[in-house]
C-alpha cells in the first residue's frame, strides 16, 4: 500500500509543470502570485490537468505566462524513459486577457506559450486557466490496491 502512496506522490511531482513568464529570467517583477493545480486520475492510468494561476505581469506589461510540461523522463535505475502522451491542451482567462495556446515540441518537453504573439500590453495580475490531459501516468493496479486503505493507517 505505501508503494501506491509512493506512486500517487511521485506521479504528481513528475506532472507538475515548471511555469515561468517568457521574459521572466530579464524582466524582473513579473511573477505568479496564485497556484492551483488539480489531478483527475482516470482508470486507464491518465489524468486530467486543471491549472489556475495568477500571473502578476509587474511593471513590464508582456503577452501572458508559459509553461513547461516534461513528456519524457526517466524512469527508475534503468536505462528505460517513461512517455507522457500530453494531448487537449487549452487555456482561458477569466480576467479577459488573451489566453490562445502556441505549442512548441522539444525531445523532452513542450512549451506551452499562453497569450496573443500580436498583443504585448497586458497589465496587472491576470487569472489564466490551462487544461490538458496526460496519457500512462500511473501503472496498472489491482483493485484491491486502489479501492481500499487509500488513506492507510499505516
Amino acid at each position: 500500500m505505501r508503494t501506491l502512496g509512493v506512486l500517487i506522490a511521485a506521479t504528481f511531482l513528475i506532472l507538475t509543470p515548471v511555469a515561468a513568464s517568457a521574459a521572466t529570467p530579464d524582466v524582473p517583477g513579473q511573477h505568479i502570485t496564485k497556484w492551483d493545480e488539480t489531478y483527475t486520475l482516470r482508470t486507464d492510468g491518465s489524468a486530467d490537468v486543471r491549472l489556475e494561476i495568477d500571473f502578476n505581469f509587474g511593471n513590464s506589461p508582456g503577452h501572458g505566462p508559459y509553461l513547461v510540461l516534461p513528456t519524457r523522463q526517466k524512469y527508475g535505475k534503468t536505462s528505460n524513459d517513461r512517455l507522457y502522451a500530453t494531448s487537449g491542451i487549452s487555456a482561458s482567462s477569466p480576467t479577459g486577457a488573451p489566453a490562445g495556446v502556441n505549442l512548441d515540441q522539444g525531445r523532452n518537453f513542450i512549451d506551452v506559450k499562453i497569450g496573443d504573439p500580436n498583443i504585448g500590453n497586458v497589465s496587472g495580475t491576470q487569472t489564466y486557466v490551462i487544461t490538458y490531459s496526460v496519457a500512462h501516468v500511473m501503472n496498472a493496479t489491482s483493485s484491491s490496491e486502489t479501492t481500499t486503505g487509500i488513506a492507510g493507517d499505516e
